[in-house]
């Protein structure tokens, strides 16, 4: 079987217009728009993949959005050439080294049930989405049988032991990338 690859990621800024017209909130703030960001994964196959951020407006984090967008652009060199499911991992392993500074316990993601459990929720994701191309009856039966699976791959992954981590003497947030 042929691993798939990243060979491009484009970054668009979207701003979304509020269906009310505009979004208020206490001290006089507001927004018209949500400056959102769309990603698109491009692979070697052709298949693209999509993901957005949509923060609640600027008047919350005036940075969020662009941060956002400077946040991709510092890693997306990084994923070229990656297969687009191990870039999950990758994630994974980067959110550890952070959380691994303030908390005591942490995923124990190289359990081979970890990774065995993510594959299953991607597949059973993937027979979700056909399910629901599938007519009424037989459709939403499926989807509900499926819905059971994904249920219980959460439970087994929430129950799966966790690691002991030593706290740092001097807890302070780096960079772990």
């Amino acid at each position: 079987m042929r691993i798939m690859r990243i060979v491009g990621i484009s970054v668009y800024r979207v701003e979304l217009p509020l269906h009310e017209g505009s979004y208020k909130w206490s001290g006089g703030n507001s927004v018209d728009v949500f400056d959102s960001t769309v990603v698109a994964i491009h692979t070697d196959t052709g298949i693209t993949g999509y993901g957005d951020i949509c923060p609640l407006g600027p008047a919350y984090l005036a940075a969020y959005a662009a941060g956002a967008r400077t946040g991709i652009a510092e890693v997306a060199p990084r994923l070229l050439g990656l297969d687009p499911t191990e870039y999950d991992y990758q994630v994974f392993h980067v959110t550890q080294a952070i959380a691994r500074q303030v908390f005591p316990v942490e995923l124990n993601i190289d359990d081979p049930r970890f990774r065995a459990g993510l594959e299953r929720l991607r597949l059973l994701g993937l027979k979700m989405q056909a399910a629901k191309r599938q007519g009424f009856l037989f459709g939403r039966a499926r989807r509900l049988a499926l819905l059971a699976q994904i249920a219980a791959t959460f439970l087994r992954l929430f129950l799966l032991p966790t690691k002991q981590n030593t706290m740092p003497a001097d807890v302070r947030m780096a960079p772990a990338w």
